[in-house]
């Protein structure tokens, strides 16, 4: 009793110390803690709690004072471990939460939280070995399912590490666990399922997995679908078509807009074809694929509203895949003209119909359909004008009106229709467009800030016309001419982040960088957007001599990389904790690709370059800084094997432009060069 009182007492005391850490009032809980420990001079947890609030303070020597003393104390209570676990966090020091929790581990090595703890700091440093043992010893000490499931993950991710005895040990190794584990019976939640799926799945044992998946086992995925698709997966390996398309066509009835299940059905049909299925008897693998998707677009074709678009380009997608292989003349199907314009006249009023059937015009008309197909459009265009003085109800009507014009616009430009024009007719058809556009604003007069306005694609295209115009010619005019356009355009749509990301180009190349700040923080470019889009911004900074923004960038995003680094451990822990393994290899890969980013090397070399320039005043200031960077002969090998490797993360689609992608092609000794203006 008088333990328990005297452990309530502590409680109490360290309860105001917790809550002013986590309001970040971290002198207060230095003051806190000299409190506490005055009254207790040997309290662990208030020494750790301390140490946390000086680290916080950046009086980093006091702190790792306190915290080498308790780590030679080898604390076993919990406040104190988790206090210095946030100490090694905010560190960098992972490798010691290890340590810490190893002493209180052999102190007393049946207490499951100290064991669970430690497979978790194993788990931040990757130690997939000692993962493995403390999973054991945890399931030894509480025979519990998910801790023997922790250990076979952990063998697995020994094997993804060293793929060879990965292929000869470490798989084997797993699979005769999860056999042992299913044939006991005890396989009783879905983590283990997946986990027992994907230890086969690696060992490519597809005729095992059918198995599985149509035992108990199988019937332990919540999710129809996601068991479905993987018997798809094992029939595939399998080559066995029929029953592949069989499963495929289920899938479809049940969800008749799902895209991805066509083009992976009729890729089955046409193996099927291939691999001499089908008999006098039965019908053709083509045709019932032609079948399905009479049938599906009959179902839609009687619906007068609401109507599904996969079947529709389906059979877009069946043409091609049979030209692709030379069958097309083995099935009647629809002629690509006509199919085109009636998918126009059911779903041109769509904001993605330009996306869904800009490849299939490349793909599938000839020069001579082409012009047919946008003389019919047009004409269907024309024929339904935009009322631009409408009422208040008539608005949505006639936002549907101008987005089948805007896809005039786009689809012309895409098959380039433009790129033989004048630089007096681009100029004509700029303003054209900007008329349009203001003209378009009546219809946006209800729309939220928040909103883009409808006619902001006219804008958009006008700009990029204008900036083809400043490269043909090298007239700076245009280039002001396009940012004084997108900036009125931008007043009315605060939201639109295509018009700031061309003012961004532009303000760039014009050497206006400090505009370029304010529309980059007007992006609120965050998070993983700092990796993919970070470059748009990092590439003008030192050229206009923006040093002090440069280096506050360079901060910035080198900061939330490392941040990557610690959060990405977190959330390995997390998918071990909730059983998500089959998750854990996908955020190791991720967290090595943002380690390996492009751009974060580049980011990391100009910093240094900075450094390098800006905070010396003399030659051998200079060379100092200089040998500072060379850490060692081997360096320079040490920088080629790291470029070498490095994985590019940037996002260059993220500019909408409408172009055909064979104007951005090139074929060098037979690779395809994709060739980005931005």
């Amino acid at each position: 009793m008088a333990s328990s009182g005297q452990q309530s007492v502590t409680e109490r005391r360290l309860r105001p110390i917790y809550d002013a850490i986590d309001n970040m009032q971290f002198k207060k809980a230095v003051q806190l803690c000299d409190k506490v420990l005055k009254k207790q001079t040997g309290l662990q947890a208030g020494k750790a709690l301390k140490a946390l609030a000086l680290s916080r303070q950046q009086r980093i020597e006091e702190a790792t004072a306190i915290i080498d003393e308790l780590v030679a104390e080898k604390p076993d209570d919990d406040g104190t471990l988790q206090a210095m676990t946030l100490y090694f966090r905010d560190q960098g020091q992972l490798e010691m939460v290890s340590e810490v929790y190893e002493a209180a581990v052999k102190k007393k090595p049946k207490n499951e939280e100290l064991l669970t703890h430690l497979f978790m700091a194993y788990v931040r440093t990757e130690s997939y070995k000692k993962q493995q043992q403390t999973a054991l010893a945890l399931h030894k000490v509480v025979p519990s399912n998910p801790y023997y499931s922790w250990a076979v993950m952990s063998i697995v991710m020994q094997a993804k590490q060293d793929p060879k005895m990965g292929k000869e040990m470490y798989l084997p190794l797993a699979e005769k666990m999860l056999d042992k584990f299913a044939k006991e019976g005890r396989m009783t939640a879905l983590a283990e399922a997946r986990l027992y799926v994907m230890v086969l799945e690696m060992v490519d044992k597809p005729e095992r997995i059918l198995r599985v998946l149509n035992s108990p086992i199988g019937q332990l995925y919540i999710v129809v679908e996601e068991r479905e698709m993987k018997v798809i997966d094992c029939l595939m390996k399998l080559s066995r078509w029929k029953d592949c398309a069989r499963k495929y066509v289920e899938l479809i009835l049940r969800n008749p807009n799902q895209w991805t299940l066509y083009t992976n059905y009729l890729d089955c049909q046409i193996r099927r074809h291939f691999a001499g299925e089908g008999s006098k008897t039965d019908r053709s693998p083509i045709a019932e694929a032609k079948d399905l998707i009479r049938h599906n677009k009959s179902i839609e074709d009687a619906k007068s509203r609401g109507r599904n678009q996969a079947p529709y380009l389906a059979e877009l997608e069946f043409i091609w895949k049979l030209r692709e292989v030379d069958l097309q003349d083995t099935i009647e199907l629809g002629i690509p003209l006509d199919l085109l314009v009636d998918y126009f006249k059911k779903f041109g009023h769509k904001p993605c119909c330009f996306d869904n059937t800009n490849t299939f015009v490349s793909r599938l008309l000839s020069s001579a359909d082409t012009d047919k197909y946008l003389q019919l459009v047009e004409e269907i265009v024309v024929a339904d004008p935009v009322d631009y003085e409408c009422s208040d109800d008539e608005i949505p009507l006639n936002v549907s009106r101008i987005t089948r014009h805007i896809y005039l616009f786009q689809i012309r430009r895409y098959i380039g229709k433009y790129d033989s024009l004048s630089i007096q007719d681009k100029l004509s058809l700029v303003d054209e467009l900007k008329q349009y556009h203001m003209t378009g604003l009546k219809l946006g007069r209800l729309l939220q800030k928040t909103e883009m306005q409808y006619s902001d694609f006219y804008l958009q295209l006008a700009a990029q016309l204008l900036l083809e115009v400043y490269q043909e010619t090298g007239n700076i005019t245009f280039l002001w001419d396009t940012a004084i356009m997108l900036e009125l355009g931008w007043k009315r749509s605060r939201k639109n982040a295509q018009f700031q990301l061309i003012m961004l180009k532009i303000y760039g190349e014009l050497g206006a960088f400090e505009v370029c700040s304010e529309l980059y923080d007007a992006l609120e470019i965050k998070s993983m957007q700092i990796d993919t889009l970070g470059y748009i911004t990092s590439r003008y900074m030192q050229a206009v001599g923006t040093f002090l923004f440069a280096n506050h960038f360079y901060s910035f995003a080198l900061k939330f990389y490392k941040n990557c680094e610690r959060e990405s451990s977190e959330c390995l822990v997390q998918g071990y904790r909730n059983g998500c393994f089959f998750k854990i290899p996908e955020m190791t890969d991720f967290s090595v690709r943002l380690a390996k980013s492009f751009h974060r090397a580049l980011v990391t070399v100009d910093q240094q370059l900075l450094l390098l320039t800006s905070n010396t005043h003399s030659v051998s200031q200079a060379q100092k800084a200089y040998s500072s960077i060379l850490l060692s002969p081997s360096y320079e090998d040490h920088i080629k094997e790291h470029f070498s490797s490095l994985k590019d993360n940037r996002d260059f689609k993220v500019f909408e432009d409408w172009h055909s992608l064979k104007r951005y092609c090139l074929l060098i000794d037979g690779v395809v060069i994709m060739i980005h203006s931005y």
